[in-house]
Formats: C-alpha cells, sequence, structure tokens
C-alpha cells in the first residue's frame, strides 16, 4: 500500500465512475473527468491516502481522509473516502483502513 500519487490517476477515477454509474457510494450523477483527480489530492492535502495494488502493481482500490469542517472545533475529525473494485476487496479495505488510521495528519 502506498500513498496515492499521480500515477494513479486513471485507476482511481475509473474506480470512483465505476460506483458513480453503479451505485450510491460515490455523490456525483454523471462521470468525473481524470483531471478530477486534482480535486481529491487538493481535498486530502494534510491527510493521509493510500493506494491499494494488486500482485501486478495495478490500482485496485484507493482510500483517502479529508477534512470534516474547517472549523477549529472540527480540527481533530475527518471524512473518510475508500472504493475499491468489487466487494470481494474486502481485506484490502480493512488494510487501506488501518493504514490510514495509523498515519498522522500532516499540517497544510
Amino acid at each position: 500500500m502506498s500513498p496515492i500519487s499521480d500515477e494513479d490517476r486513471e485507476s482511481i477515477i475509473n474506480i470512483f465512475n465505476y460506483y458513480v454509474e453503479n451505485s450510491f457510494a460515490a455523490y456525483p450523477e454523471t462521470k468525473l473527468p481524470y483531471e478530477a483527480f486534482d480535486i481529491f489530492l487538493q481535498m486530502s492535502q494534510g491527510y493521509p491516502t493510500a493506494t491499494v495494488k494488486d500482485n501486478y502493481g495495478k490500482p485496485i482500490g484507493f482510500g483517502l481522509l479529508r477534512s470534516h469542517n474547517p472549523m477549529a472545533t472540527f480540527s481533530q475529525t475527518a471524512e473518510i473516502t475508500y472504493l475499491a473494485q468489487s466487494t470481494q476487496e474486502k481485506v484490502s479495505g480493512k488494510s487501506c483502513l488501518d493504514t490510514l488510521k495509523k498515519k498522522e495528519r500532516k499540517e497544510a
């Protein structure tokens, strides 16, 4: 597992768009362009991110933390996003969540 990087752009947006088209796990009504990846990076700036990869190095899931609310009262809270290619990736999902929980927030 590694932090999200620009190399993961297309794979992560493809995973996200699968959920846009096939479920209610992602909120947009239409697929996102690959440029939307930059928004993911911006939202998670200063927080841990993770890319789950298969044995060949291909991203099969991702997770990120982002600010829940910019007010100082909420400075110790975060929202989490985690999506994987299929529900068979439950083990990877738990590993991703554990990784995100262990990493400390970096001051942006």
